[in-house]
């Protein structure tokens, strides 16, 4: 039983006493996916607007528009998540995340123009912008102090891969 001097523990200094574990490594796995989703989404989107430019006869700034309008919703879902993440915590964004980056990307398969194309693409990147910073606030908290930078350097490499 703690001294009445003594103050209580807070998380922060749990996790630097816990030390670095398997529950960091699966985290991150876990919650990096977020960042392979959006590598492999960045590799895609170029060759399915080459593939859909012709058969829609899109002009050049439709192209760039179709490429564009993800980085638009990401922004939109950078914002949501800080605002979702303060009320809700960090996993309800990047579970989220997940199950919305796999709605709407089949749902871009399954438009017939380029205005629902556009709209599919921008809720993909609402989507991404979710989960990003969910996950690096929700990877440094659980890290101890010294592996945090390793962690989510490794996080970011999943981009890469993807």
């Amino acid at each position: 039983m703690p001294e009445a001097s003594e103050a209580p523990a807070n998380v922060a200094d749990v996790v630097e006493n816990l030390g670095m574990g398997s529950y960091q490594v699966k985290q991150c796995i876990v919650g990096g996916g977020v960042w392979l989703a959006d590598g492999a989404e960045l590799l895609l989107i170029g060759s399915v607007t080459l593939a859909v430019a012709k058969e829609w006869a899109l002009t050049p700034w439709q192209k760039g528009s179709v490429v564009s309008i993800v980085f638009v919703g990401v922004c939109i879902g950078n914002i949501m998540s800080g605002l979702l993440s303060d009320k809700y915590g960090r996993r309800l964004p990047i579970c989220a995340a997940y199950v919305w980056v796999a709605i709407f990307s089949i749902l871009s398969a399954t438009t017939w123009g380029f205005a629902s194309l556009c709209t599919a693409r921008f809720l993909v990147g609402c989507a991404f912008g979710l989960g990003q910073p969910a996950w690096n606030t929700l990877c440094s908290e659980i890290s101890p102090s010294h592996w945090r930078m390793t962690l989510s350097v490794f996080s970011n490499i999943m981009f890469v891969i993807g």
